[in-house]
C-alpha cells in the first residue's frame, strides 16, 4: 500500500505499508498514555481502563545474566521503592534503555514485548513489587502507580 497526499504540488508526504502501520502503532501508544495520565490524575473517560488494561504493545526490558538468570528491570526511584519498568512502545524504552544497561551490567538489557493482560498478571503476582512507572524516561512525564493497580488492570483485561 501506498499513500501520496499532494496538497500543494510540488511537495508531498509519502507513508508505504510499513510506515501507516508504524504510525498507527504510535498513535495507539500516545492513546494509552494520555488514558494513563488521565488514570493518575483521577480524571479519566469511560474506557480509559480497558484500553490501558488490552493494549497489546507494551514493553518491558529484562536484565539477563551470563548465568542464565532473567530479571525484571526496575526504574531508578530515590526513595528505595522497587518500580517495575514498563513502557507503551519501543521508542520509550529505547530513551530508557541506556540508564538500565548502566544500572544492571555487567547482565545484558533485552526488550520484550507484552500484552497487557499477561503483562498485569505477572506484575500482580510479584510480592516485593512496590509500584510501576510507566516511560520513567520519556517522551512526556513518567507516570507512576501503586503496584495494586496491576490487579486492577487484570481485573478489567479478563472482562
Amino acid at each position: 500500500m501506498r499513500w501520496c497526499w499532494t496538497r500543494h504540488p510540488p511537495h508531498q508526504f509519502v507513508l508505504s505499508g510499513g510506515r501507516v502501520k508504524a504510525l498507527a502503532a504510535m498513535a495507539h501508544a500516545v492513546q494509552v498514555e494520555q488514558a494513563l495520565q488521565r488514570l493518575r490524575s483521577g480524571e479519566s473517560h469511560a474506557g480509559d481502563l480497558q484500553l490501558v488494561a488490552k493494549y497489546p504493545d507494551y514493553v518491558i526490558a529484562i536484565a539477563k545474566s551470563s548465568g542464565g538468570d532473567m530479571a525484571l528491570c526496575h526504574a531508578p526511584d530515590a526513595d528505595g521503592r522497587t518500580l517495575a519498568a514498563v513502557f507503551t512502545h519501543n521508542d520509550a524504552a529505547d530513551l530508557a534503555l541506556g540508564k538500565m544497561q548502566a544500572h544492571y551490567a555487567p547482565s545484558q538489557v533485552v526488550t520484550l514485548k507484552s500484552a497487557g493482560p499477561q503483562l498485569f498478571r505477572m506484575l500482580a503476582g510479584m510480592q516485593n513489587l512496590d509500584g510501576l512507572v510507566f516511560n520513567f524516561e520519556g517522551p512526556g512525564n513518567a507516570i507512576a502507580f501503586a503496584a495494586g493497580i496491576s490487579e486492577i488492570l487484570l481485573a478489567e483485561a479478563e472482562k
